[in-house]
């Protein structure tokens, strides 16, 4: 049961931006910039960000809807995601990846232990990240860190159909993130 009355049927995200449209516009402009808007991370990378980041938060309406978007930009399953999740927290993989490195960062932000960051980010480099890539995976996982806490932090309504997100992720991939606001 949501914590307030979003005066709408929306789920999540949805449902909190029409709630308070002179907020939540602008906070759908900038997560469209964030995550759709030009950087050396590809949005499957930053979906991927967001995914892990919200399943390791057990947020969720942001992990499926993040979860249902990187699988559709990058041709795998949920399933295949939700492994590669798996081995990133148990640190199980048989070698380092840039996708690894990634995560690990993340995983970081998430967690606040900032000491770890100056060491992965010297690994990140060696994996082919420039500068720009390590700031656009740290402002990817502080940015869905927030909205985790958003959703969660209000109980935002789910949706009824698990096929919502699998729509969402449709519509997201062509429309972006900003279109929340024309809903």
């Amino acid at each position: 049961m949501p914590i307030i009355d979003t005066k709408n049927n929306l789920p999540g995200m949805g449902g909190l931006i029409m709630y308070r449209k002179e907020t939540g516009i602008p906070l759908a402009q900038f997560v469209d910039a964030v995550l759709t808007g030009n950087s050396e991370l590809s949005r499957y990378e930053r979906e991927l960000i967001c995914a892990y980041i919200s399943f390791r938060n057990n947020c969720e309406y942001c992990f499926k809807s993040h979860t249902a978007l990187a699988a559709k930009l990058s041709e795998q399953t949920n399933e295949e995601l939700i492994s590669l999740f798996e081995n990133v927290k148990n640190g199980e993989f048989l070698s380092r990846s840039k996708s690894t490195v990634m995560l690990e960062i993340a995983e970081n932000i998430r967690i606040n232990y900032y000491d770890n960051i100056r060491h992965l980010s010297n690994d990140a480099i060696k994996h082919g990240f420039s500068e720009q890539a390590i700031h656009d995976i740290v402002l990817t996982a502080s940015l869905i860190c927030m909205f985790n806490r958003y959703v969660d932090g209000l109980e935002a309504r789910l949706p009824d159909n698990e096929g919502f997100y699998a729509m969402i992720a449709d519509k997201i991939a062509i429309q972006g993130y900003s279109m929340a606001g024309r809903m």
